[in-house]
């Protein structure tokens, strides 16, 4: 199987888990949940968003996925103020996790890096162009962001220019994240009723215009780390080879996964409908003429005591 294929059936798989996301919105009371949720951290005030950009910033240095508390953001704050916890969280975690390496775990950190064939280029770039690829390096990450945090503390670049190169640079992928997060709340409040659609086709629509320049923008700077820190042309090794081999049957278990999660909301979703239904049915009539019954005798037994 080429790799060309292996990629279709992880988009396909990628679509599936759309679609599942979609009908379990349209299942589940989500826009209640988020409406109960937003006004518990509107009660806490100002201590919200600095407590959560510090969960930010520890999730970060401890090497759990980031993506999904910046959806989390914009889902609970908004797009600009969720922005801004993140950023802050965000580069905290940077900060933190560039002194780490370079001052106290410097050696665990290195082998980390032995394992990253092109950190090499890299770190001889960064050694040459200093900042400037860090700030590619973040628009385009080679790494996943924890990682590069740590990884950038045993490079030759300061602390400062590293730290402000990347603060400015995550900005437009922290922003897609955010809004992203923003769009699904949105969309989730529309499914059920309480929101404006010409409003939300327009955020829709603002969304894949922020997620098109960021794109592009991603890829001219994948293109200046390529031309700076080229991929390492040498015979693959053994385990790379199996590595090779195994992605098209991980990307057909992601698709079997994503199949059945589909598969799975949309019976929630048609059981939904026909519980909805249920009302007109002969039982619920049954039902509705016990309890009347019940509320006439409870009545007249009160009237007989008084």
């Amino acid at each position: 199987m080429s790799a060309r294929v292996a990629a279709s059936i992880r988009w396909a798989a990628l679509a599936c888990f759309l679609a599942s996301a979609g009908l379990l919105v349209a299942t589940l009371p989500i826009a209640d949940w988020l409406e109960l949720v937003r006004g518990r951290i509107a009660s806490l005030g100002v201590w919200a968003p600095l407590a959560y950009a510090l969960l930010y910033a520890a999730a970060a240095t401890l090497f759990m996925p980031g993506s999904a508390l910046s959806l989390a953001a914009g889902l609970l704050f908004g797009v600009w103020l969720g922005t801004a916890v993140v950023w802050c969280g965000a580069t905290a975690a940077i900060a933190l996790s560039f002194l780490i390496a370079r001052y106290a775990a410097r050696g665990k950190v290195e082998e980390m890096a032995r394992t990253r064939p092109r950190f090499a280029a890299v770190d001889r770039a960064i050694g040459e162009q200093g900042w400037k690829i860090v700030a590619l390096l973040r628009l385009s990450p080679v790494f996943p962001f924890s990682l590069q945090n740590y990884l950038y503390g045993i490079t030759a670049i300061r602390f400062f220019p590293c730290l402000v190169a990347s603060a400015v640079f995550i900005v437009p992928g922290t922003f897609l994240y955010v809004y992203l997060g923003f769009a699904g709340g949105q969309a989730a409040v529309a499914a059920g009723g309480g929101a404006d659609t010409l409003r939300l086709v327009l955020q829709i629509a603002g969304l894949l215009a922020t997620a098109a320049v960021t794109i592009g923008i991603a890829r001219i700077a994948g293109k200046a780390i390529a031309s700076h820190a080229p991929n390492d042309r040498s015979p693959a090794c053994p385990a790379k080879q199996v590595a090779a081999r195994a992605r098209p049957l991980k990307a057909l278990v992601l698709l079997l996964l994503g199949l059945a999660c589909l598969a799975a909301t949309l019976v929630a979703y048609r059981s939904k409908d026909s519980l909805l239904n249920r009302e007109g049915t002969p039982a619920a009539h049954a039902a509705g003429t016990v309890a009347s019954a019940a509320a006439h005798s409870w009545e007249r037994a009160e009237v007989a005591r008084t």
